[in-house]
């Protein structure tokens, strides 16, 4: 199940009344604050209390149900969110110089409301994106895009950072959409992952949790001499974790099994979920979507308009997992 909360008028704008006063533009950017200082968690603690005070009582338990894997609820879509009053063009690398910082605050906010311990966080490894905890997304030629985000051709379904165990990897990810573009058919596309298992046998299911898989480097991770078969990459993983967390990656074919049993076990995995019940969400401007990365695999359909003129499609992307007190936010 897909939840749906909507912010009415009232709500919306006590929210942006209180966002404002540290996400306009005479505010200091949270994009220019260290990202383990005691100032990026003063901006994402007022963000807090400022979502936290107007969002709806059944959509916060909505956002608190992401972590419970037995529930039905897969991701939520929030709507009527205050929003950033300019979302300027986007600049040849794929950045936004944005005057204020809504839907920064937005992000921060809902991702650690899903939970007591959750907090924003961002990886070592992922080098290329705008910042390491907000990361903006829009379409590129596919010659210059250098991340998913910025692919104009269809996602597979995968999880995020999914060479990583569970106790590492997100667990929450939360889509908000800068601006819609000019495709209103682009979707974000969910498949839960139990739909997936369901349709695996309990043999195909035993050898998808043994470490007999391992991942090619991606091409935006790759340093200089590495074709793909090199670095950390090649450690041998399961795709299956525990009985119902899938850990595919979003580039299907750089994913490998060391022998035919392994291959076989894939290509069914891979069958099961091309197979699975597909949800279809579509991000109006000021949108934000949450699910949970280990619960549910997701993906995005093929741009049919997509024109490189700086005012296609424009998403901001968030981690978020549980972290003690005194761990740091780049993991």
């Amino acid at each position: 199940v897909v939840e749906t909360v909507f912010l009415s008028n009232q709500q919306r704008d006590f929210m942006k009344t209180q966002l404002w006063q540290h996400c306009c533009a005479d505010s200091k950017s949270p994009l220019l604050m260290d990202t383990e200082d005691e100032e990026i968690d003063h901006f994402i603690g007022k963000s807090k209390s400022a979502v936290e005070h107007s969002f709806p009582e059944d959509g916060l338990r909505c956002l608190e149900a992401l972590h419970d894997w037995t529930a039905p609820t897969i991701a939520v879509v929030v709507k009527n969110l205050p929003r950033d009053p300019i979302i300027p063009s986007s600049d040849d690398q794929g950045t936004l110089q944005k005057p204020s910082f809504v839907m920064e605050g937005v992000i921060a906010a809902v991702g650690e409301l899903t939970g007591p311990t959750q907090r924003l966080v961002g990886y070592a490894a992922e080098v290329t994106y705008s910042h390491p905890l907000f990361h903006v997304g829009t379409p590129k030629p596919t010659n210059a895009a250098t991340h998913a985000l910025a692919r104009a051709t269809a996602l597979s379904p995968h999880r995020d950072m999914a060479r990583l165990p569970n106790d590492l990897s997100p667990e929450v990810l939360v889509l908000g959409a800068l601006r819609r573009g000019y495709d209103s058919h682009v979707a974000t596309t969910l498949v839960d992952n139990r739909d997936v298992v369901a349709r695996l046998s309990k043999e195909t299911r035993r050898i998808l949790q043994l470490p007999l898989f391992y991942v090619e480097t991606p091409q935006w991770l790759r340093k200089k001499g590495d074709d793909g078969t090199q670095g950390e990459f090649q450690e041998l993983m399961p795709l299956l974790v525990g009985n119902d967390s899938v850990a595919m990656q979003v580039d299907w074919n750089s994913v490998k099994g060391i022998d035919r049993q392994a291959t076989n076990a894939l290509q069914r995995l891979q069958g099961s979920i091309a197979s699975a019940p597909l949800k279809e969400i579509h991000l109006g401007d000021g949108d934000v979507l949450v699910f949970h990365n280990q619960r549910v695999l997701h993906g995005r359909s093929q741009y049919d308009e997509v024109r490189y003129d700086g005012y296609d499609r424009a998403l901001m992307r968030g981690y978020f997992r549980s972290r003690q007190r005194g761990e740091g936010r780049i993991i």
